[in-house]
């Protein structure tokens, strides 16, 4: 376990010094499944499509006070899923890829007192949404390999809700440009703007019992 600094004065000292407890453990596990099929539909066309779930269960014990007497087991369970299609399309020196992507989020926060019961529970802060993706100009994965050059671009737009916290809106646009020098050299640049999606950190204030009160979005 790592979530406890310790000061530098100490470990110029004593590298292997750890201000925890025996007692003060931690217990995770964490599983992910996937499937995934692609068909190719003709010489200049294909279709992917994937699901997949990702679970991750465990807990951490810290003690509450700096005389040991209370110790705390902080429970985390997140159950991740969605699935994805992809479809692809050469167009003599272009591509076009136009895909969708759904998934949904859910977690369960819990704190108990260890031999004394539950101090909290909070749960289902879920993470609906879609995104959907264009990508163009670029040369086509199943069309002849030939010398190529040109621009290159993608205009990624995810839209979500929160329950609780309202809907998500958020514009990824890339462009560059992609020159092949050689058979096998090739020079690539692009720009590109991204947006951070909200984290449950942001959203409760860095609480992890979720006491703050928030407004939904119509």
């Amino acid at each position: 376990m790592a979530f406890l600094a310790v000061e530098k004065e100490v470990l110029e000292t004593n590298l292997r010094y750890n201000p925890l407890a025996p007692e003060e453990q931690d217990r995770f596990t964490l599983g992910l499944v996937q499937a995934q099929a692609t068909r190719v539909l003709s010489p200049d066309d294909s279709l992917s499509v994937q699901g997949y779930y990702h679970a991750t269960n465990g807990w951490y014990r810290l003690f509450a006070d700096p005389e040991r007497t209370t110790l705390w087991q902080y429970g985390l369970a997140w159950h991740f899923f969605g699935g994805a299609a992809t479809w692809t399309h050469a167009m003599g020196a272009a591509t076009l890829t136009v895909g969708a992507h759904g998934y949904g989020y859910e977690s369960t926060h819990t704190r108990d007192v260890v031999d004394a019961g539950r101090d909290y529970l909070n749960q289902r802060l879920q993470v609906p949404g879609e995104r959907v993706r264009e990508a163009g100009l670029g040369h086509g994965p199943l069309a002849p390999l030939r010398r190529r050059a040109g621009p290159l671009g993608e205009v990624p737009v995810r839209r979500g809700r929160r329950a609780g916290f309202g809907r998500l809106d958020l514009l990824q646009p890339k462009v560059g440009a992609r020159y092949d020098l050689t058979a096998g050299l090739s020079v690539f640049a692009s720009v590109g703007q991204t947006t951070r999606e909200p984290t449950r950190g942001d959203l409760l204030l860095g609480e992890d019992n979720a006491t703050v009160v928030t407004t939904s979005k119509p």
